[in-house]
């Protein structure tokens, strides 16, 4: 469960060496894909399973556990959100609706964990 997610150390980038040769021709700024380790995805996925919006606090939280900024979570469960639209596995998932009730037991037993920043 969600009470188990344990800080990563890292995540590592896919560098595309083509983008990396336009960015020197366009020099614009490309923005590097991030490499979800295992350990981040399911931590991610536990909690989109009872939570789907997790408020500001929640992403902050989730940002510290698992080294990531919150902005690439933030997009993580906007894509989560639009492929279970788009691609449903089976069709609750689209009629699906946050458990407030289980996503506050949920963060209760996540914040009060030792790996919980205080």
């Amino acid at each position: 469960d969600i009470e188990n997610i344990k800080p990563t150390t890292s995540s590592s980038p896919i560098v595309d060496n083509k983008k990396q040769n336009n960015e020197s021709k366009n020099n614009k700024s490309k923005k590097i894909r991030t490499a979800f380790t295992d350990h981040q995805k399911l931590s991610l996925d536990r909690f989109y399973s009872t939570n789907r919006y997790p408020d500001p606090t929640q992403m902050e939280t989730l940002s510290r556990l698992l080294t990531l900024e919150e902005k690439v979570i933030r997009v993580w469960f906007q894509n989560k959100r639009s492929r279970e639209k788009n691609h449903p596995r089976n069709q609750l998932s689209i009629h699906q609706q946050p458990n407030p009730t289980a996503a506050m037991a949920m963060w209760q037993q996540f914040s009060s964990s030792p790996n919980f920043p205080h």
